[in-house]
């Protein structure tokens, strides 16, 4: 273990460091944040194989990016490969499992509701009225988008789904 950290904490010192740098360095964030994933991915399958990145795990001390932590001998670009075939399984099964989430039933709903108060326009004419009703006040405008947000979100049942809407 490299400065007695444990190689999880030193992989998160060097994508915050990799990604601190791009930012500061003026690239757009977008390529920033996409360029400083990158880098610290090779920097940290590079530290992992280097034995620079290492986890201890129930009294034993393995490589950082080991293949169900298990060594394989062979060349290092086969373990890059199994190291990075694991990684990919893993990424694939959390993404598709948060789609079966039954939560997210309800944003397309919400979406169509949003939809329907736009095309019937309800939400113009309450936020129209309620405009009218605050407007001599200081502040009417952002008062009559609150409550109009407030009426929204009581039908709803949710309040983030009143932005979409």
């Amino acid at each position: 273990m490299l400065f007695g950290l444990d190689g999880v904490e030193l992989s998160l010192i060097i994508v915050f460091a990799t990604l601190f740098m791009a930012i500061l360095s003026g690239y757009p964030v977008a390529f920033a944040l996409s360029g400083s994933a990158i880098i610290s991915f090779i920097l940290i399958a590079l530290g992992s194989e280097l034995g620079w990145l290492l986890v201890e795990y129930e009294g034993e001390v393995y490589p950082l990016l080991a293949v169900h932590h298990q060594i394989f001998d062979g060349p290092a670009w086969v373990k890059g490969l199994d190291t990075l075939a694991l990684w990919g399984n893993n990424n694939f099964s959390r993404a598709f499992g948060e789609n079966q989430n039954d939560t997210l039933l309800a944003v397309p709903l919400f979406v169509l509701m949003g939809i329907a108060l736009e095309r019937s326009k309800i939400a113009e004419e309450l936020l129209t009225s309620m405009g009218r009703l605050f407007g001599g006040m200081p502040g009417g405008l952002a008062v009559s988008v609150v409550l109009v947000g407030a009426l929204l979100a009581a039908s709803t049942g949710i309040v983030g789904a009143t932005v979409v809407t």
